[in-house]
């Protein structure tokens, strides 16, 4: 019983020091570029006249020794064009288009390894996010113009250029007490086919707006009677690359030359502690 008191009297006076201690919440910034996977992509290969640069950043709670929330911004552009196809059918289509993306989620981050002494370790990335995008042609915004009929009685609805979309991946990070280095992969789920402007079938022309609409609408080099303009069963995505710079706030104990070592040491005899 004693030393059941002593234990709990002991706790209660490291607890504050503790929390002084464990560097847990944090800021980082990345880094990286992304690349688009839909109707205007042949391959899920990256092209790299179409990767683009992405950048942002975040905050990060790591709530224990596996599992990790972050609050992640991201912006980039993402491109695809016919041009680049291999396919001469595709080549004439001639279609092709550019936006910019925002997006912010929150993800989730499991660690395969405990955070706690591992320097080196590997996670999983799961959450889920809201973004932004707007596709144009040659600088021309498309959705306003309904190149496949939006808004037209027996067409679609115009889609929103606000998406959901579920971001899951793979990442890797060097951790030394308050600061780390980090590299992921993440791949981007959506639940739209109209990232890009293209999902289903040519429009009468006859029903289109505008002679913009008309142009953008079926581009083509070689005027085609094709019906089929997307493939509106699978959906768009994209994937981005990212290495980043985290900094948690807190300390790893008194003396700075040595705070990876007094911080590990701190969780090393919390985790001995009899019970």
């Amino acid at each position: 019983m004693k030393k059941a008191i002593s234990i709990a009297l002991f706790l209660m006076l490291l607890l504050p020091t503790v929390a002084l201690a464990q560097p847990k919440f944090g800021i980082y910034a990345n880094i990286g570029g992304m690349y688009y996977l839909g109707d205007l992509k042949e391959t899920a290969l990256p092209d790299f006249r179409t990767l683009k640069l992405t950048y942002g950043g975040g905050i990060t709670y790591q709530a224990g020794d596996i599992i990790g929330l972050h609050l992640n911004y991201l912006r980039g552009k993402l491109e695809g064009e016919d041009a680049y196809a291999v396919s001469p059918a595709r080549r004439n289509r001639n279609l092709r288009f550019l936006t910019t993306i925002d997006d912010i989620s929150f993800r989730v981050t499991f660690n395969f390894v405990r955070e706690y002494p591992p320097r080196i370790i590997p996670y999983a990335i799961v959450g889920f996010g809201m973004f932004h995008f707007n596709p144009t042609h040659n600088g021309v915004p498309l959705q306003p113009l309904g190149t496949e009929g939006q808004g037209v009685p027996g067409y679609p609805a115009p889609y929103s250029l606000w998406q959901p979309n579920v971001p899951a991946g793979l990442g890797i990070k060097y951790r030394r007490c308050r600061w780390a280095v980090k590299l992921e992969a993440v791949y981007h789920k959506l639940f739209t086919d109209y990232l890009d402007d293209v999902s289903d079938a040519y429009p009468d022309p006859a029903v289109l707006g505008s002679a913009a609409a008309v142009y953008y609408s079926n581009p083509a080099i070689v005027p085609n009677n094709r019906a089929i303009r997307g493939n509106p069963t699978r959906k768009d995505s994209w994937i981005d690359l990212n290495l980043g710079v985290v900094f948690y706030f807190g300390r790893c104990g008194l003396d700075n030359d040595r705070m990876l070592e007094d911080c590990e040491d701190l969780y090393k005899d919390l985790h001995d502690i009899p019970q």
